[in-house]
């Protein structure tokens, strides 16, 4: 009779294999699905407004924000009024003033609620901690709706540190390092898993990472880069445990 041989052990034994002590992760499209957050209130915005200007085609206004939120990026990051910007200048570009400021508060939900939790999520947390190894969150957002996520999501606890970046900076290699040092571990010890492809997992390999799990972005500007070779690739966190002990 062949014994059959549990998940948890195949992981425990990737962990040794690699001598990984710890994994750092990213929040927001990795763990939680804030693209399709995002991407609901955004089209009840342009919806809203579409129906009290006929006149205005909703493919060509969803186009100009996307363009205009993704340009915007480069000097404001993922500051919250980044919003209030886009409104202003989708107003100006179709002559439309006030229309898209006086309905912004609907695209303003975005902040007031929280994304859901992606598939596979909680289960892959829980998988490492009964693995054995520490684990840290590196993320970049408002600290207050940060707060918020982890709180109404319950996931704190699965964290030892939390490092939260200023949502006017940019993630970068200083963030994960203060994470890794913060786990007392070097980086070459620590699985990093992130879907920013530059502030993730470039960054990652910056500071010397052995083992980095790239879950590709669903927006566009986080796919910009290229990719270091060794990345595991994934689409979804669901897919990180079987990628590792099945690689």
């Amino acid at each position: 009779m062949v014994e059959r041989v549990l998940p948890i052990d195949l992981l425990i034994g990737w962990f040794k294999r690699n001598e990984i002590k710890g994994a750092l992760v990213d929040l927001d499209d990795t763990l939680l699905d804030t693209n399709a957050h995002f991407g609901k209130w955004i089209d009840r915005y342009v919806s809203a407004v579409v129906e009290k200007n006929p006149n205005l085609d909703w493919r060509e206004v969803m186009a100009k924000l996307v363009e205009t939120n993704n340009r915007l990026y480069e000097t404001e990051s993922v500051r919250r009024r980044k919003l209030a910007m886009v409104a202003k200048e989708l107003d100006n570009v179709f002559g439309t003033y006030p229309t898209f400021v006086k309905h912004a508060d609907i695209v303003g939900q975005i902040y007031r609620k929280v994304p859901l939790e992606l598939e596979g999520a909680r289960q892959t947390l829980e998988m490492f901690r009964a693995a054995g190894i520490q684990m840290g969150l590196v993320t970049h957002a408002n600290r207050g709706w940060t707060e918020k996520k982890l709180y109404e999501h319950n996931l704190n606890h699965f964290f030892s540190h939390v490092v939260i970046v200023d949502e006017a900076k940019f993630k970068g290699p200083k963030d994960w390092l203060t994470a890794a040092k913060s786990l007392r571990l070097d980086p070459e010890e620590i699985l990093f898993i992130g879907d920013n492809l530059r502030g993730d997992i470039m960054a990652a390999y910056e500071i010397g990472a052995r083992r980095v799990v790239w879950i590709e972005s669903p927006w566009s500007v986080y796919r910009e880069g290229e990719v270091p070779e060794g990345v595991i690739q994934v689409k979804s966190i669901k897919e990180v445990i079987p990628a590792l002990i099945n690689g």
